[in-house]
């Protein structure tokens, strides 16, 4: 597993990358506290989505779910490689919005 703490202004985007394992589960959450399913502080909303290996970086997976709530994908790759992990600020009107991201796998 991982976790990162930072922040995303309105309408910036911030890439992560990780290796996932094909045919493993994976679990990836956004939170906008100091737990997994903490809601953002209002009225900022975040968007978290999965984006496969290169050369393609086509979005894999996504939760883009309104309002202040945690966002989070279930995601089984069928292919082993290095994925981008977007978080993007859709509507977050200060000058940053903190948040923590989580990318829980089997051990």
């Amino acid at each position: 597993w991982a976790t990162c703490s930072a922040s995303r202004p309105n309408g910036q985007r911030a890439y992560f990358w990780v290796v996932l394992r094909a045919n493993t589960r994976y679990t990836l959450t956004l939170a906008g506290g100091l737990s997994a399913s903490a809601p953002f502080t209002a009225p900022t909303d975040l968007d978290l989505h999965v984006l496969s290996p290169l050369p393609t970086t086509d979005y894999v997976a996504s939760s883009d779910q309104g309002g202040q709530v945690a966002e989070a994908i279930v995601f089984t790759p069928t292919v082993s490689g290095q994925y981008f992990v977007l978080v993007y600020g859709y509507y977050a009107p200060g000058p940053a919005a903190p948040y923590r991201l989580e990318v829980v796998g089997p051990p």
